[in-house]
């Protein structure tokens, strides 16, 4: 196994990596911040997600067969869904990377629950809500993953 997280620079990101690097797995960050935690400093590299060919170039460099996909812009401060293009244009470079790299095995794409305003009781996965720019972000960025993932819901499966 070979870890790659993206976003491991915050709160759950961090201890993602935590927990890999306690059990002995080879982990890389890729974060466009420095790490949380000082001692995660000798896997992490600055990378921005939304940038496609460094991205592929990272994932070539590790060759991960596992990736938790956590890079996101969670505020709510944005004024258009394109200040929010780390949860779109992000997804697609990664999922563009991942096809590219051969190597991954599995792949788990993060979202948020404001993909749907509160009390909305959603009637299928596809059926949002969202009452920030924000959660329209994130449910873009799960759109993207229906249609592009390699074994994502919409797809073929490619390897299990």
């Amino acid at each position: 196994m070979r870890m790659l997280i993206t976003g491991g620079s915050g709160f759950i990101g961090t201890n993602l990596v935590e927990l890999y690097l306690g059990r002995g797995v080879p982990t890389v960050n890729l974060d466009a911040l420095p790490p949380r935690n000082p001692a995660h400093g000798h896997c992490w590299i600055q990378t921005d997600v939304r940038n496609a060919e460094a991205l592929k170039s990272r994932f070539d460099a590790f060759r991960p067969t596992h990736v938790i996909h956590m890079a996101a812009r969670t505020d709510l401060r944005g004024q258009s869904v394109p200040d929010y293009d780390t949860n779109t244009k992000g997804v697609e470079s990664v999922i563009e990377a991942v096809g590219a790299c051969g190597a991954v095995e599995r792949v788990v794409y993060a979202s948020s629950m404001l993909v749907c305003r509160a009390g909305y009781r959603p009637v299928a996965d596809n059926d949002y809500a969202p009452s920030t720019l924000y959660g329209q972000s994130k449910g873009i960025g799960e759109d993207l993953v229906r249609r592009g993932a390699p074994d994502g819901p919409d797809q073929p499966a490619t390897r299990r």
